[in-house]
């Protein structure tokens, strides 16, 4: 775990409970100060004792024994991405119910981001376009230099602030 510090939350997960490798990387977690969360799908197991917090949910038996992608592989997902969400929530990367800070990679990704921008600004497509394109396909820069009186390089410069929420870069603004 290379890098791995005290500001740092290791998530292991095991759906028997008991997988030693993960046991080792939380009890190294522990070690070096990083909070830990263990995720087991068959109640508590010995996992959980390495752990600051645990996540565990007794899924039953799989319908074919020995196959843990069954229930315990769909329920260790939907946990996984109640967190990531979460996570997401806490960092402010959403506004609303949408996740404002899209990588927009492809056409695909650019045209949400384009949506994005024409529901929180309601504006027209075209307009949408014209900001994101000043801004680098910022969708968060993008709300900010339509909303606020900025250059798109500042409106550039307060999107990449860290950790707060586009309401309190907007509010910072005015």
């Amino acid at each position: 775990m290379r890098g791995l510090n005290s500001n740092d939350v290791v998530v292991g997960i095991a759906a028997s409970g008991r997988t030693p490798f993960v046991l080792s990387g939380l009890e190294y977690a522990r070690e070096v100060g990083a909070k830990t969360v263990a995720i087991t799908t068959r109640g508590h197991g010995l996992v959980c004792e390495y752990a600051d917090l645990s996540i565990c949910p007794d899924v039953g038996p799989e319908v074919l024994a020995g196959s843990t992608r069954m229930k315990s592989g769909s329920a260790q997902k939907l946990l996984l991405g109640m967190i990531s969400t979460s996570v997401m929530i806490q960092l402010g990367k959403v506004h609303g119910n949408l996740m404002i800070d899209v990588k927009p990679t492809n056409e695909k990704l650019r045209v949400r981001a384009q949506h994005m921008v024409m529901q929180i600004c309601d504006v027209k497509e075209s307009v949408a376009q014209r900001l994101l394109e000043d801004v680098g396909y910022s969708v968060r820069a993008a709300v900010l230099l339509h909303s606020i009186d900025i250059s798109p390089a500042e409106a550039k410069a307060i999107a990449s602030e860290p950790y707060r929420s586009l309401n309190e870069q907007l509010d910072q603004g005015k």
